[in-house]
């Protein structure tokens, strides 16, 4: 884990993308497999099993602890999803990548996990590697153990990744001490990198047994509130009579979609409350409980003290300021433009290529090609100017912007990187 995230981002981006392949690749034959074997295909499966495990031992074998512990490995198995639009920023353009790459993410995680589950529930009512071993098969059983190991050095990779990035940005807004956002030539903020991994070792034996809880509970706490930030976004906008048809990203069934997932959130804090108090297999216990639900304590006390420390009440959604927009709009206008002009020009002789460069005006700034018009980091307000940062070589603030026509930020975490 330490080595995919100490090297250049790029690491980490090909480590992910060649273990996330392999990752599908293992899931489809298990699909494949699990369809065969409920078919009846494997001879110690004893003929087609269909829906026989949903009879004996049934589907509430365990009552209402199985019930909410369910919700709970859920929530545990589906999260992940969040962490789209932190590595968002170490490409370009972030605006069409997310937009580009959340459309399908509702299908992956349909093929990938509720398709699993219900083949597993057909089977035999518990994970892989049971089933496997219950058809006899235990090869691949063996095999399937090394590819959940092989997954879990995955998952430490990108929360380490997610941790160090998420420390450098509230660095860079001033939140914490800014020498968690130094970064070294490469753009690697090394001392959030070190400062997250610490964390992670220490922590590592808090919470030892298979259910996944603290995890389960801080992706609660995330998906809280992305679905309260955005309902409040949309107040906003409303507030201030701004038209919601003009958002580049339009969601199904918004905002009605958002109020479901916020419930059944606050439904699954229920099931992980519940679980804390009276767990499986033993009694309540002081220990019991914080090992499964800390995150909630240490989420309302660094809330409180952000409040007390930096003095901040909750905007009224008429007072929000959405200025910081005008700059994602301009640039993805002048994206645009530069498109157009490149499939106008086409390909050209080295000369013409040359003469073209000389005459043509700059498509890559929409201030530049409309001189009197004011540049993107002036149409910001003044709260707004005040949170993007420039960031320096060695991770500190400046107070020029180091882009041309004083466009606040560039993309990539690496030099001259900032954050809106």
């Amino acid at each position: 884990m330490a080595l995919a995230n100490v090297f250049h981002f790029k690491v980490y981006g090909y480590f992910e993308y060649y273990m996330g392949f392999i990752k599908c690749a293992v899931v489809i034959l298990m699909i494949c497999f699990l369809f065969i074997m409920a078919s009846g295909g494997i001879p110690a499966a004893h003929g087609p099993l269909v829906f026989s495990y949903w009879k004996n031992p049934g589907a509430f074998n365990n009552g209402i602890k199985g019930i909410a512990k369910s919700f709970v490995q859920a929530a545990f198995s589906f999260g992940g999803g969040e962490h789209i639009a932190v590595i968002a920023g170490e490409v370009a353009p972030p605006r069409s990548t997310i937009r580009k790459t959340v459309r399908p993410v509702f299908w992956r995680m349909f093929t990938f996990f509720v398709v699993d589950i219900w083949l597993v529930g057909m089977d035999a009512g518990s994970p892989f590697v049971i089933a496997l071993k219950r058809a006899d098969v235990w090869g691949l059983a063996h095999a399937i153990n090394g590819f959940i190991f092989l997954s879990v050095i995955s998952c430490g990779v990108t929360s380490v990744y997610v941790a160090s990035r998420s420390l450098t940005a509230l660095a860079d807004l001033g939140l914490v001490h800014r020498t968690l956002g130094k970064k070294d030539a490469t753009g690697r903020p090394w001392v959030a990198i070190a400062v997250s991994l610490a964390i992670g070792v220490g922590l590592r034996y808090l919470n030892v047994d298979g259910t996944g809880s603290i995890v389960a509970i801080v992706t609660l706490f995330q998906w809280a509130s992305i679905y309260i930030a955005h309902l409040r976004f949309r107040t906003g906008l409303l507030a201030q009579g701004r038209n919601l048809a003009d958002l580049p990203l339009k969601g199904l069934l918004t905002p009605y979609a958002q109020c479901f997932s916020l419930l059944i959130v606050l439904f699954i804090f229920g099931c992980e409350f519940y679980l804390a108090c009276f767990p499986f297999g033993e009694k309540g216990s002081a220990k019991s409980f914080f090992s499964t639900y800390l995150a909630a304590p240490l989420f309302f006390f660094d809330y409180g003290v952000y409040k007390w420390w930096f003095k901040t009440r909750i905007v009224k959604p008429s007072e929000m300021d959405f200025s910081a927009a005008v700059v994602f709009d301009n640039m993805e206008q002048a994206d645009r433009i530069a498109l157009e002009e490149k499939a106008k020009h086409g390909k050209k002789s080295w000369l013409k290529r040359v003469q073209y460069m000389n005459d043509r005006p700059s498509v890559f700034l929409w201030a530049s090609i409309h001189p009197a018009a004011p540049t993107p980091y002036a149409l910001l307000s003044q709260n707004a100017q005040s949170t993007i940062w420039n960031i320096g070589e060695k991770g500190y603030h400046t107070d020029r912007p180091r882009c041309s026509a004083d466009l606040p930020f560039s993309y990539g975490h690496g030099r001259g990187m900032t954050y809106p």
